[in-house]
């Protein structure tokens, strides 16, 4: 959700590819006649709600897991800075992949991608006799797919099958359902962890996301042109027409990284890591 996606988002235009090597879209049941445009909206918002419950699962408790792990502050604020940091630079880079195999693929690549960030955090958990760094380094990558393969896809998919006239509702309706996941999961969430601990969450978690892949395949795959050079794009999002939205959207995401990773700290630190209490209070607010 940064400035960079926006922009990506912007700056697509179709075109077709009748001859590619990898066109997801023959495997598609889409051939039967019985899913129209309104059923692959249903799909993909299947997928992200499902993927959100995933997530949601560990939320509000993973930068809480960094802490315990790490045992300094410091260092999760470190980790964090180079899970975002090494987003940025790979957002033009992808942008001109996913052109090349369409928006399909590229969303089972981000959702696999994810896959990879839960199972390292799993093995740093129950000790694998793994490399810490590389776990650590794959938990990092693992959200580097994702961020850059599977969310700039999805928002353009989400445009072109929103009804027109009618996609305020339907984005509010979404977001109003994710939001009720994460009133719902954190207070269930807490009590796994207290009594099995955060490896049963990460399992969870896995189980989920590989479930929320199944609606993608109610879609049919669809190719788009980044018309942008590596450079050009970084220019085109300060240049004076899409200054204000870019500073504005950087300023988001900061908020946001503050609501993900020092309000669970703060609420660990009041409730002495009591994780329901914690979970309890995450969903009231």
């Amino acid at each position: 959700k940064t400035a960079v996606f926006c922009y990506t988002i912007s700056t697509m235009k179709h075109h077709h590819h009748l001859a590619h090597k990898f066109r997801l879209d023959r495997f598609s049941i889409h051939h039967l006649h019985l899913f129209h445009k309104r059923d692959g909206l249903f799909a993909l918002t299947t997928n992200r709600m499902i993927a959100m419950m995933a997530w949601s699962v560990i939320g509000v408790f993973f930068p809480i897991f960094l802490f315990e792990y790490f045992g300094s502050l410091t260092a999760v604020l470190v980790w964090y800075l180079i899970a975002y940091g090494v987003r940025i630079p790979a957002q033009a880079l992808v942008a001109k992949i996913f052109s090349h195999i369409g928006l399909l693929p590229s969303m089972f690549i981000g959702q696999i991608g994810t896959c990879f960030f839960f199972i390292a955090l799993y093995l740093l958990e129950v000790q694998a006799p793994i490399s810490e760094l590389f776990l650590l380094g794959l938990s990092i990558f693992g959200l580097m797919i994702v961020a850059t393969f599977y969310w700039s896809p999805f928002h353009i998919d989400i445009a072109t099958l929103s009804t027109k006239g009618k996609v305020g509702r339907q984005v509010s309706l979404r977001y109003s359902i994710q939001r009720l996941i994460g009133v719902l999961t954190p207070i269930g969430s807490g009590a796994i962890i207290m009594y099995y601990g955060y490896h049963v969450n990460f399992i969870l978690s896995i189980f989920l996301l590989l479930a929320s892949m199944v609606p993608l395949f109610f879609l049919r795959n669809k190719y788009v042109r980044y018309e942008f050079g590596f450079f050009e794009t970084f220019q085109k999002m300060f240049s004076k027409k899409f200054r204000e939205m870019s500073f504005s959207m950087v300023a988001y995401g900061a908020e946001n990284v503050v609501g993900v990773v020092i309000w669970p700290l703060f609420l660990y630190t009041i409730f002495e890591g009591d994780y329901m209490n914690i979970g309890a209070f995450s969903a009231v607010i």
